[in-house]
Parts: C-alpha cells; structure tokens; sequence
C-alpha cells in the first residue's frame, strides 16, 4: 500500500549553537574577540594577548581591582567633591575610565548592565546626586561577580531606590504599594514581559519592596536613605506561589530576590531569571536572537555555580559559539561604542569634557539612559543627523582633539605599518586595526587619496604617500582615519 505524511525538518546549524571551549585561535579570532569585548582593537591588550594563550587572558579581563590608580587619578580630574558631584562631571569620569581603562572589558560589561538595568542621575539634586558615583561603581565592580549579590545589591541601591521611587513606596497601614520598581524587576530587570509573573505578584511584591525612606542630614548637607520598619508592610506576601511570612525586623528584598532566582517557566527545568540575564549577554557580545539551548546551557551553568558570572563570562568567550559564522555577523554599535573602539584602535584621545558633549547631543551619554528601558539598540542609530554627528565628532578626535594631558597627546605616525609603508601598505593596516573589510576598489580608491595632495588652490596633485614631507603624511594619515570611521562597516562590531 502507500500513505502520505506531512514532515517539518528543523536545519540545525551545529557551529552557533556549539558551547563547547574552541581548541585553537587565530588572529583573526583574536581579532573578532577585541572587537566584541574592548570597543574595537587596543594595541596594548593585543600585545598582551600575543603573550598569553586566551583562557588565560579571558580569566585576567573578568578579573576586576577594587580600586586602580585611575579611578583615584578620574576622581581627582572630575569629582573633587565626591559629597557633591556634578550631574556631567559623574558622565565624564565614567567615560575617562572607559577611554584609558587598560582592562577595557570592565567598562564594556559596565555598560551593558547600566543599560539592562538603566537607571540615571536625572532624578537625583545635588545634595544626593553622590549617591550615583556608589551606583557606576557597583556595576563596575561587580559585573563580574556573584549574580544574585549585584541583584540585591541593586534592588537596595539608592540611586535605584530614587530612581524608581522605592523611597516613596511607604507600607504602612492605608497607604497603597508604589508598583514602580516591582514591575520594572520583574519585566526588565529579571524575567522579562510577561514571563512567570501576574499583576498579582506585581503587587505583592511591591509590598515586599517597602521600608526605604529618604532623611536629610543638616550637618552634612546630604540626603541619605536608611530602613525605617514603620513603613514596612509587615503582613504576609505570597510573590511567585511562595509565601514570605510578616515580620517588622528588615525588609523582604533578599527574600524576593530569592524567589525570583528560583521561579521556572511552565515546562522548563532552569531558572527563568538565569535564562533572562544570559540572553542578554549572549545577545549584546554573541548574537541576536539566540537558540534556546544556548540559553539553557548558560543559565543552568549560572545556577548551579552558585550565581557567579566569571565563569558563565568564560564559557560563553571562549565557545566555538563565540567565533562562528552566525557571531560574526556585524551588531550595531551605539555612540558610545563607536566612539570608545574609535579612541581605543587609533590612540586619538579627546578631553572627555569634548566628547560628553558629542555623546550628549547623540542622546548616548552615560549615566542618562532615556527611559528605565535604557537605549535604543539596532539600526535606530543610524538616522541621519546622528551619522552626521558621528562624523563631527570623528572629525574633532582626528583634526582637532585637545589632550585631556600632555602625556597623552599621540603621535598618529605610530600607526603607519613601518616608517617606509606605502599608501596600499598603510590602508591595509589600518583596515585590519579598525577591523573594516574593504572591497579591493575601496582599497585602491583610498590608497589613491593617501597619495594625492590638495593644493591652496583646490587642485588634486599626485604625491607618493611614503615619499611625501612628514606633515603631509600626517595630515593624510588622520584624514583616511576620518573617512575609515565613517565607512558603513565600521558602524557595527
């Protein structure tokens, strides 16, 4: 006899989904993990990179000190007064260390959890604004921590409690919950929209959320937040199925934030929460829209590790995942990460109080996420006045910047391959270092511009590059950077 069936065959490609540790790595996969993890190419890391084999790198990068000598040398140039610091002096050191930060990946995982879990100094006056510095950095200092410490950590922050009116969210009997923080930490911060959770929780958990209020110290002429029981629901809460039994000693957060951690989605036998916060990563350093089992193989792996990062930061950049095809696929870099990776592969540094401003006008400046949502991501950066802005501020880094210090004004010559290169041998470097894949018609057509020379009078002249005065070859060198980091390719990593 004969019959016929209806067959759906799913195409696996083995190589994106593959977790397991690459045995071997190339330049170019040297290069692909520079690009993804330190804004762009950083000629020191990559020297150092050349010394060490990679575990050993990844395991020093997901290192951080508690303290470093420019984050004293950062407070000294920005924040003379930590009581009271300025709204654009907390954005500007930030960027300070994230433009000379050595270990630049501390800055980048930084950056990505402020956007994950955004939160600005915008609600903040200048008698608690200090209370931010504190906020960049236990992002900082604990990106790569324990997961579910940063969690409680951040929920009993008092730039958060400000920000998403914890302080305001008063227990006591006849006042209602303020659902403000307990539905961003449900739906952002840690499940995601409508995963797990009800409005019911939403709720109940806000009255968890309770007891923080903020005082004014006359003697210092700072507000501060302290735990006050009187404003703390001291009833029975029941968050995600699990009763958190009343009492009136301290408040609930660490018992939501376990709670949290422990809830599963309908049918699945790891942490929802995990599952939320490696999605994240993997999307912001991997790739869009990950398989699911990628997912499941981190979050279990952060789970049952005792929620610490390190060693789910390690598994994930040093998977055959990491440096397949499907993650070299370009992802869209905000200004922010323009900027930075521009700064970190050609040296040129700006005063920071410059490129605030360019950031600020982008609408990228950190400290200042527009929503609780954090920033926009993807191909909404690219509108056109922000490619122009991209521009000018690419401009002033190559033909106007003013060294923040004298010790840091670079010599762009260092760039040049070796002191004889010619016009195709310095396109070539500097294609590699800002990791933009030219078509060989792009590369002669900038080879061509390296070595012509514009007369006072408009006109083009030929002039060999490598036989050109010094001056000129300075004045060509910075313009190629200009026009290469305007390129499309180089507008994502």
């Amino acid at each position: 006899g004969s019959a016929e069936a209806q067959i759906t065959l799913d195409v696996i490609w083995h190589e994106s989904k593959n977790l397991a540790q690459k045995e071997t790595f190339t330049e170019d996969d040297m290069r692909h993990f520079m690009e993804r993890t330190h804004f762009g190419f950083t000629q020191v890391n990559w020297d150092y990179l050349q010394t060490v084999d990679m575990p050993s790198y990844v395991d020093a990068i997901t290192s951080f000190a508690d303290t470093t000598q420019l984050e004293t040398d950062g407070m000294a140039l920005f924040i003379p007064d930590p009581d009271f610091p300025g709204e654009a002096a907390l954005a500007r050191w930030w960027q300070y260390l994230a433009l000379l930060n050595v270990n630049v990946f501390q800055e980048q995982l930084a950056l990505h959890w402020h956007d994950h879990f955004a939160t600005g100094t915008t609600v903040l006056s200048n008698n608690n604004r200090y209370y931010f510095l504190d906020h960049i950095n236990l992002l900082r200092h604990q990106g790569a921590g324990n997961m579910r410490q940063l969690l409680l950590s951040l929920a009993r922050d008092w730039a958060m409690l400000e920000w998403l009116d914890g302080v305001r969210n008063n227990g006591a009997p006849g006042n209602e919950p303020n659902e403000n923080f307990a539905r961003e930490w449900f739906e952002l911060f840690t499940l995601g929209v409508d995963v797990v959770y009800t409005e019911t929780d939403i709720v109940e958990a806000a009255r968890a959320f309770t007891g923080y209020v903020s005082r004014f110290d006359p003697g210092t002429g700072q507000n501060f937040i302290e735990f006050n029981p009187s404003r703390h629901d001291t009833g029975d809460k029941t968050v995600l199925g699990v009763l958190i039994p009343g009492q009136s000693a301290t408040d609930d957060y660490e018992a939501v934030v376990d709670i949290t951690l422990a809830a599963r989605a309908p049918g699945s036998n790891v942490s929802a929460t995990a599952q939320w916060l490696v999605r994240g990563l993997v999307e912001y350093f991997c790739y869009r829209n990950p398989p699911q089992n990628v997912i499941d193989e981190l979050a279990a792996d952060l789970e049952s590790g005792g929620w610490e990062l390190k060693p789910v930061l390690m598994k994930m950049l040093l998977s055959e995942a990491f440096y397949s095809e499907r993650a070299r696929v370009g992802l869209v870099k905000g200004p922010m990460e323009h900027l930075f990776g521009f700064t970190h592969a050609t040296g040129l540094l700006d005063n920071p109080v410059n490129l605030d401003n360019r950031l600020t006008i982008m609408g990228h400046r950190p400290s200042q996420p527009p929503t609780v949502d954090g920033w926009t991501t993807g191909t909404q950066w690219f509108s056109a006045q922000a490619m122009i802005e991209r521009a000018n501020m690419l401009n002033q880094l190559t033909f106007a910047a003013k060294p923040l210090q004298d010790a840091l004004n670079i010599d762009v010559m260092v760039l040049l391959p070796s002191p004889t290169a010619t016009s195709r041998e310095v396109v070539d470097a500097l294609c590699l270092r800002l990791q933009v894949d030219l078509p060989e018609t792009e590369r002669e057509e900038c080879s061509n511009y390296l070595d012509s020379f514009r007369t006072n009078a408009g006109q083009v002249v030929r002039s060999l590059f490598d036989s050109a005065p010094i001056e000129q070859q300075e004045q060509r060198l910075r313009g190629l950077l200009w026009i290469l980091g305007q390129h499309p390719l180089y507008q994502v990593r």
